[in-house]
């Protein structure tokens, strides 16, 4: 039947699993919160980085997106005549782009008044006398009328000198148009705000979503970088990327913010983090396991150890340790078996002496104290045949021998055996000592009585 090892009563056990378990826990979990913290910062870098990369790829869409409605107006602008009756359009067929880039034309006379080409509009910019300058000189213009609602998307006019240096044949104009120029298709699923410098609100994918005073500040007087505040108990992150318009058009420079929710942002952070306390907690239990395993395997032997001494201590020296690990263990339960036995046989050797004693002391009848002698000695000399015999000391006779083979009952033998000179000197010589022969050896007279048994 196997050893088992119980962790409530052995002390050393439980010392040593939990001395094992805190060994493997203290840099597992230390490992653990240093791989955490270095992985989330750089998901975290990851991603602000991206978001500031999607801002700026989107900016330089927008500047493209206006570099060509620029082109188209300026196409427009060939396919417009004067006559008596006014502006008009002529072979528009020959320019289907300009109906994708602008929802309404204007074209402004150099007296101030406004016709109407495409769509008529009721909200027009006024122009003052610094923009005539500018789209005189042949710049382009781009204009924001502000939205009447509030942190509604403005409308965005653009505005070219109809023929080029020539200030009075008039100046075209065209609004833009928002799906066309914003794209926020494309963004999803940030959000998208776009700001001039003047802090207007050109447009707002989620016209619900309202920036926070504090970040337009922060947009309006840096070029670029990172945002993160929390809006309705949900944190968000962002970048933002300023388009410098001003050097391409006489107009006022524009931000770019793309957000998210740090929990779309970070969700490959927030899974992480769901599946490494498990991993962690799965690698403790393995360890516990296994070091349970050892520590019953190398401690076991000291249970049995310990029980058997425990036996020794309460009286019972037939206590015997069987185990086999093949180590310092088996070494030791060898000894300890041995000095059990050691002690069995010292024990043994006192109590047949102590009974021989008290029928001496008792009894007279000298084959009482020979029954007794041969019925105790054979366990304790551990010998399979033991035999008593008186000796003459004038003859040299060897008389009344008692023999008891193991698990046969004494046998006596009343003819005597005469000793020779041989036999008694090596006698005398060895008294307090063991003479030993063997099966080719020469046998004395005393022997050769039990050769034929």
């Amino acid at each position: 039947m196997p050893w088992k090892l119980s962790f409530i009563d052995n002390k050393v056990a439980r010392r040593i699993t939990m001395s094992f378990i805190l060994a493997a826990l203290v840099p597992i979990v230390l490992f653990g919160w240093l791989s955490f913290r270095q992985v989330s910062a750089q998901l975290r870098d990851q991603t602000d980085k991206s978001l500031q990369k999607s801002s700026k790829e989107y900016a330089m869409g927008i500047i493209e997106r206006f570099h060509l409605a620029n082109s188209a107006l300026h196409l427009v602008a060939t396919n417009v005549e004067k006559s008596d009756q006014g502006f008009h359009l002529i072979e528009l067929s020959r320019d289907q782009n300009f109906a994708d880039q602008f929802s309404s034309l204007v074209m402004l006379t150099q007296n101030g008044e406004n016709i109407q080409l495409v769509n008529k509009t009721d909200i027009i910019p006024l122009l003052s006398s610094e923009d005539m300058r500018e789209i005189g000189l042949g710049k382009t213009l781009i204009s924001p009328i502000a939205n009447t609602e509030p942190d509604g998307a403005s409308r965005l006019w653009m505005a070219i000198s109809l023929i080029e240096n020539r200030p009075d044949a008039g100046i075209l104009m065209g609004e833009l148009t928002t799906e066309q120029l914003w794209d926020a298709e494309n963004t999803e699923p940030n959000t998208l705000w776009v700001i001039s410098d003047s802090n207007l609100l050109l447009f707002a994918s989620e016209p619900s979503f309202k920036l926070p005073p504090e970040i337009r500040g922060q947009i309006l007087h840096s070029n670029s970088g990172q945002l993160s505040w929390k809006n309705n108990d949900i944190d968000y992150v962002g970048a933002y990327w300023k388009i410098p318009m001003k050097g391409m058009f006489f107009a006022p420079d524009i931000s770019i913010v793309l957000a998210q929710p740090e929990s779309l942002a970070f969700e490959t952070i927030q899974q992480f983090g769901k599946i490494y306390p498990p991993v962690i907690a799965l690698v403790i239990l393995v360890i516990a396991f296994f070091i349970t395993r050892l520590i019953v395997k190398y401690l076991s032997p000291l249970e049995q150890l310990k029980a058997a001494t425990v036996k020794i201590a309460g009286g019972d020296l037939n206590a015997h340790v069987n185990i086999n690990s093949h180590d310092e263990f088996e070494a030791l339960a060898a000894s300890f078996n041995d000095m059990t036995r050691r002690l069995r046989s010292q024990f043994d050797i006192l109590s047949a002496m102590a009974e021989i004693d008290r029928h001496i002391l008792s009894s007279l009848n000298a084959e009482d104290i020979v029954e007794t002698t041969l019925s105790r000695l054979p366990s304790i000399l551990f010998c399979d045949l033991i035999s008593i015999a008186k000796v003459d000391p004038e003859t040299y006779h060897v008389g009344d021998i008692h023999t008891r083979v193991n698990g046969h009952s004494t046998e006596i033998t009343k003819k005597p055996i005469k000793l020779g000179l041989q036999d008694i000197l090596d006698l005398l010589a060895m008294q307090n000592s063991v003479v030993e022969t063997d099966a080719n050896g020469k046998l004395s007279a005393y022997l050769k009585t039990f050769a034929v048994k």
